[in-house]
């Protein structure tokens, strides 16, 4: 009898413990932003900047920041999440390359960084955008390539006060082009 009060009362009292809340960081944009490849240009369609090689820019503040959880990158940051990416999550721009005469059209994401984890790397102190030849390439006959630039981080904590322990992989900006008007 004792045992069967003893387990009642042990059901009873872990039985009203409450599990601690996993809480996420809050996020915040990098203030600069560098275009990396020689040559580059990236232009918003709707004229609100034009970004060239050789120069650091402020990110507007009203630019529509979106994050990918990169976690599952096979399929959000391929050209299978593609149908994802819009105007409310993206600005559609003309990107001019060095490796084609004609320029490309795409959609350029820019995401907020983690608090925890800013200006820990450079990707989270800067956005830097790079456009490979070789991914120009593999946009070209009304292919769809993207290009990203990710980074790891613990994205929150506990109720109770201890950190979350699993780093996920976020992308601090992701650009999608295509020879053909997407």
């Amino acid at each position: 009898m004792k045992k069967l009060i003893l387990l009642l009362f042990m059901l009873a009292f872990l039985g009203c413990a409450v599990a601690p809340k996993y809480n996420f960081y809050d996020k915040v944009p990098n203030k600069t932003l560098a275009i990396g490849t020689k040559g580059l240009i990236i232009e918003a369609v709707d004229g609100s900047f034009k970004w060239e090689y050789g120069n650091e820019y402020q990110v507007p503040i009203d630019y529509p920041f979106f994050n990918w959880y990169t976690n599952n990158a096979a399929l959000a940051l391929s050209t299978g999440g593609f149908d994802k990416v819009n105007e409310s999550n993206a600005k559609k721009v003309i990107v001019t390359t060095p490796y084609k005469d004609e320029p490309m059209y795409g959609y350029l994401q820019i995401s907020k960084i983690i608090t925890e984890c800013k200006d820990k790397t450079p990707e989270t102190r800067s956005y830097y955008i790079q456009v490979p030849e070789n991914y120009v390439r593999a946009a070209e006959g009304g292919k769809i390539s993207v290009m990203y630039e990710s980074y790891m981080c613990i994205s929150g904590y506990y109720s109770n006060g201890s950190k979350g322990t699993t780093k996920h992989g976020y992308s601090s900006w992701a650009l999608w082009i295509s020879d053909r008007p997407l």
